[in-house]
């Protein structure tokens, strides 16, 4: 049986006891796929470019956040990892 994706996150959530930790957790993905399953999951999500998705393929879904290379998402989440 295949799972849609935010089964699948809702299972991984389940798993690491965090599902009433929803605002703790972040999906860092580089396909629409992710930021759709985020969403529907109730999760924050990051998209980042890395070749595989479409010109403004996050922000037509909604990503919470958007890096455009891994530098990118690195400084943005160590930066948010320490001021939080």
């Amino acid at each position: 049986m295949n799972k849609s994706l935010h089964e699948v996150i809702e299972e991984s959530l389940r798993r690491f006891g965090a599902t009433n930790s929803r605002n703790e957790v972040l999906m860092i993905g580089d396909m629409k796929y992710d930021i759709i399953g985020a969403k529907k999951t109730g999760i924050d999500s990051f998209g980042i470019y890395t070749g595989t998705a479409q010109e403004n393929e996050h922000e037509n879904e909604g990503a919470t956040y958007i890096a455009y290379s891994f530098k990118e998402l690195e400084k943005t989440v160590m930066k948010a990892t320490l001021f939080s």
